[in-house]
Order: C-alpha cells, then sequence, then structure tokens
C-alpha cells in the first residue's frame, strides 16, 4: 500500500487504554490477516458491547495488540477478488475483526473477500453502520420468529414489532 501515513485506534493489552496511532503501512498494524484481499477505505465503523470489551482492554475479549472495530463499512481502494472493483461500497461485520484481526476503527482495513458484502441501493456505507451487527442480529431474529410462525397473530393488522439492543 504506497499512500499516506493513516491513523487508528489501538489497544496494545490488556487493561491498557486505547491510544489513536499513525501507521505507514498496513504492515505496522499487529493483526493483519495474511488471507486478506481486499483493502477498504473505512468511512464509518460502530461500537458495539464486545468493541467496549475490547476498548477496556477486558482480558478473554481480543487478541492484543489490535485495532478494534468488529463493523466497518467504507470504499474497496484495492481488491485481489473479482468480485469486487475500486469503488465498490462494502460493509463487513464480525469474522473476528477487531479481536483477532485488525478491525475498522482505522481509516484503511484490509479484509478477505468473503467477507465483504456490497452495500444494496439506497444503502450508505453509514445507513449500513447504523444498522450494524445488532440490526443484522435483530433482523435475523424476526426472520427467524417468521419461519417459525412466531409473529402469525400480528400477521395483517398495523401492530409494529419493536425491537431494541438494550439487551446487548
Amino acid at each position: 500500500m504506497a499512500r499516506a501515513a493513516f491513523r487508528g485506534i489501538l489497544v496494545s493489552g490488556v487493561k491498557e487504554a486505547p491510544k489513536i496511532s499513525t501507521f505507514s503501512g498496513l504492515s505496522e498494524m499487529p493483526k493483519q490477516d495474511p488471507h486478506a484481499n481486499v483493502l477498504i477505505r473505512a468511512s464509518h465503523s460502530t461500537i458495539n458491547y464486545k468493541d467496549a470489551m475490547v476498548l477496556r482492554g477486558m482480558k478473554g475479549v481480543a487478541s492484543f495488540p489490535v485495532v478494534p472495530g468488529i463493523d466497518v463499512a467504507g470504499t474497496v481502494v484495492e481488491t485481489a477478488d473479482p468480485l469486487f472493483k475500486v469503488g465498490d461500497e462494502v460493509v463487513v461485520t464480525g469474522n473476528k475483526i477487531g479481536q483477532s484481526i485488525d478491525g475498522g476503527m482505522s481509516e484503511y482495513c484490509k479484509v478477505q473477500a468473503g467477507w465483504c458484502v456490497k452495500c444494496p441501493e439506497g444503502i450508505t456505507p453509514w445507513d449500513s453502520m447504523a444498522i450494524g451487527s445488532a440490526g443484522i442480529t435483530a433482523m435475523m431474529c424476526i426472520a427467524h420468529l417468521e419461519e417459525a410462525g412466531g409473529l402469525e397473530k400480528w400477521k395483517g393488522t398495523d401492530v409494529p414489532v419493536l425491537v431494541t439492543g438494550a439487551g446487548g
């Protein structure tokens, strides 16, 4: 990656405070995935409960040192995978990024193509991070309830279903 230095949040170890660090290249980041083949210029990330634990340097949540951020969205700037092209807007959630692999709280994030999803038409990287892992989990829960018939008694009514992330 031949570009200017970039910034990211780095948590160096258990019970160590996060710091904004400057990296001159991906090789300076502590936990790069050797199989990563899509480089994203990150525009948005989220702070999930897991991220909060990593940012606090809690033992057992991440392999330190690491750049946190289990969710990231942005624009593809380099790719070795034919499914993506430079300029594609993508989102990545989970897959141990921000825990055992450097995550989305950096200006650049390199991940495996199989973890990337192109932002659907009408959904911006910002929109996708407003939904984030928590929203995807909630959506999957509703989909499973629908499949199992758990929402059948409300079908055809104007009764809304409220899903919150208050439970963590």
